[in-house]
């Protein structure tokens, strides 16, 4: 049966006086005995008299052990055909190979798992692993020693009729001369995702994605920096959270890590986020790996090496598989968010490169490119603020920043009007933040955005002279806002000579407050009135 740990984050049971006071390995809840781990108390007390916040059961995350498929050697590399039926990696007597596929299911009446059995028709004497599932479970993909210098390549078995036919190696240039290992295919059959070991990466193993083309896959490429690093990205789990598709994987290099821990990033528009390392219990300081989850999307399955982190002795070999409930992952609600870009003149439509950046947490950054009719879409979590660019070559670039609310189903983004390059083009900087409302000193963290993008357009535009042009509200006497306005306009120039602009190309003016674009009788009014702009006075 399984054996359940349940880690307890920021919670106690009482004020620490003295760690030896809290020092035991288990707590009765509910008539089961539950091991609180003592590691995370180790962790967490760094001096007598430390406080924790009360108890709260929905604080609990619960990692078991899947004792029944563990034995005294490696078992790993979980894959599901349905809740109930699952394959996976071990390198336990009785097999094939020595590393080898076997099978198990699960009686839903008791959630025990049967005694595993070795899958005689994907093994051989060679080693075999990573199994995965398709979605509609047609076939099975896996992995084998390909007898090429003991390198691996994929493998892919069709199921008829509940029986599966002999693997034969994966066509369509996915693999390759070196190890190719790894692979699974997104819930919706559009992506293929593996590792390798191939030449052209950013280090040792990488993660590689492939997009279905009629019956075959493109051609591998590589998933890039964010996801990988100069160290080892292995065993990629590729899924779909609504319109969203989620990439769990292993690495060794996110975050400098000592171990292999593991990581989940999303695809945002046309990027993947920065991915986030989940939290323990899952990642300890031994190796976690192997990511997948059930087809429910009820628990997420992984082995880890573990040894006394839990205060217990689950674990009976080198790596034992566990699983956690996937509510403890959950992620932010996401919509979906919808804008038009367009010819300011003749209102046509422009397909024009949009840039998206979370600054609520500074941690997605989208690049999408509108259709030709100037419309464009993205998928967001609610509740954040953003920053959004919108430039086209021949045009003004114009910024804005919007917040989703937490309660929408769905968010529309005002329309951008794009005014073509040339004399008397006229932009706004919405996003130059200054330290306060009656500061000339420019906030340079928070508007470094900004300020890059209005750089980047001088260094783009050698020929290009501006006018940077400073508005303030009404709030204060003619004089002063006069003196605030310029002083703001000076300090965008030489943020822009600071980083190699030519000062001959740029004049600083102040406006006061004569120029209002908004009611400065609300606060609204008034942060919209508080403004910088340029204008081209030449581009010759």
């Amino acid at each position: 049966m399984l054996n359940k740990v349940i880690y307890v984050f920021g919670i106690t049971f009482f004020t620490l006086t003295c760690y030896s006071a809290f020092k035991f390995s288990s707590v009765n809840v509910g008539g089961s005995v539950m091991d609180t781990g003592n590691k995370v108390f180790q962790d967490k007390v760094s001096h007598k008299n430390q406080k924790f916040t009360p108890l709260n059961i929905h604080d609990m995350i619960v990692v078991e052990h899947v004792s029944e498929l563990c034995s005294p050697y490696d078992d790993y590399e979980t894959a599901f055909r349905d809740d109930n039926s699952i394959l996976f990696t071990s390198t336990r007597p009785g097999g094939v190979g020595g590393e080898d596929i076997w099978s198990s299911k699960k009686d839903p009446s008791t959630g025990k798992w049967s005694e595993p059995k070795n899958v005689t028709i994907f093994n051989t004497r060679e080693n075999e692993g990573s199994p995965f599932v398709t979605a509609d479970g047609s076939r099975v993909y896996l992995t084998r020693d390909a007898g090429k210098d003991r390198m691996c390549d994929i493998f892919v078995s069709d199921i008829s009729g509940g029986k599966p036919s002999s693997p034969r190696s994966l066509s369509g240039g996915v693999n390759s001369n070196s190890w190719d290992a790894h692979p699974c295919v997104s819930p919706d059959g559009r992506y293929l995702v593996f590792s390798s070991l191939r030449s052209g990466g950013f280090g040792q193993h990488d993660i590689y994605i492939c997009e279905k083309q009629g019956d075959t896959w493109s051609t591998p490429k590589n998933m890039g920096s964010t996801i990988n690093t100069a160290f080892s990205e292995i065993s990629p789990f590729i899924t779909q959270d609504g319109s969203s598709y989620v990439l769990y994987f292993t690495s060794n290099g996110q975050k400098r890590a000592d171990a292999y821990d593991i990581y989940r990033s999303f695809l945002i528009g046309s990027e993947w986020s920065t991915p986030e390392k989940l939290q323990f219990p899952v990642n300890t300081e031994a190796d976690e790996k192997y990511f997948c989850i059930t087809p429910s999307g009820e628990y997420g399955y992984f082995a880890s090496n573990r040894r006394g982190i839990t205060g217990t002795k689950d674990s009976k070999g080198a790596h034992d598989i566990y699983r956690v409930k996937m509510s403890y992952l959950k992620k932010d609600k996401m919509v979906n968010v919808t804008g038009q870009v367009s010819d300011a003149t003749s209102n046509a439509g422009i397909n024009a490169k949009i840039i998206i950046t979370d600054i609520t947490k500074n941690a997605i950054n989208q690049t999408i490119t509108a259709d030709a009719s100037g419309r464009f879409k993205s998928n967001l979590p609610v509740g954040r603020t953003y920053v959004i660019q919108v430039s086209k070559d021949g045009y003004i670039f114009t910024t804005d920043n919007f917040t989703i609310p937490d309660n929408a189903n769905d968010f529309t983004i005002p329309a951008f009007k794009l005014t073509k390059k040339g004399v008397g083009a006229k932009g706004t900087l919405k996003n130059i933040v200054f330290m306060d409302a009656k500061s000339n000193q420019i906030n340079v963290k928070a508007s470094q955005k900004e300020l890059e993008f209005l750089v980047n357009l001088m260094l783009d535009n050698p020929d290009l002279k501006v006018k940077i042009i400073g508005h303030v509200a009404n709030d204060m006497s003619a004089d002063l806002a006069n003196k605030l306005s310029y002083e703001r306009a000076a300090a965008v120039v030489n943020y822009l000579v600071r980083n190699n602009i030519n000062v001959s190309r740029l004049k600083a003016e102040g406006m006061g407050s004569k120029q209002p674009i908004a009611d400065n009788g609300t606060p609204e009014g008034r942060k919209a009135n508080q403004r910088i702009e340029f204008v081209i006075t030449s581009d010759e």
